[in-house]
């Protein structure tokens, strides 16, 4: 079920009856859907707002999988919130794609990429507006600041993952 075509028949099947299925994030399968769904997460929406401690005791998710869907639900969010309700759906799949195209697939991610930009002009024209409306990127960045999760999936991704060496004591080793 992880083929391009298999996702996409899966995509189209789903949209049928829901908006925005989980299906639009990289990475969830269906299994992965149906743990989500038994916790009452049915969209990308839901799973953006929805009690992140919560999900990670119930579903059983690996932290790492969970956080970066979050992550990506949020951006994807954003990018639709800041479109043209007329032409909504072509848009957020466009700066989606640009965005992704650029390497950035989280929220958290082109946060980070701004702040670390030289050039915040250049930037800015990473993703594609049409004439005589405000860049998408500023308008996106301003609405992620307002998300509830925003901070803890910062201070997750700060963190250094270091291995730690586990010493058994020889009496117990034997």
């Amino acid at each position: 079920m992880r083929t391009r075509a298999a996702r996409r028949e899966m995509d189209h099947a789903s949209r049928t009856y829901e908006t925005e299925p989980l299906t639009r994030l990289q990475g969830i399968d269906i299994y992965d859907r149906a743990r989500l769904l038994d916790e009452g997460v049915t969209n990308v929406e839901g799973l953006a707002h929805h009690d992140l401690v919560e999900l990670l005791l119930k579903t059983r998710i690996p932290a790492t999988r969970l956080i970066d869907w979050v992550d990506q639900a949020i951006l994807f969010i954003h990018c639709a919130c800041a479109c043209n309700e007329d032409t909504r759906e072509t848009q957020t799949q466009s700066a989606l794609t640009q965005l992704r195209g650029h390497g950035i697939r989280t929220a958290t991610e082109l946060r980070r990429a701004y702040a670390e930009a030289t050039d915040k002009d250049a930037f800015l024209t990473i993703v594609k507006t049409p004439r005589g409306k405000p860049p998408i990127i500023p308008v996106v960045l301003n609405s992620i600041m307002q998300e509830d999760w925003i901070e803890a999936l910062d201070h997750w991704h700060r963190q250094r993952r270091v291995p730690q060496t586990i010493r058994i004591p020889e009496a117990v080793a034997t």
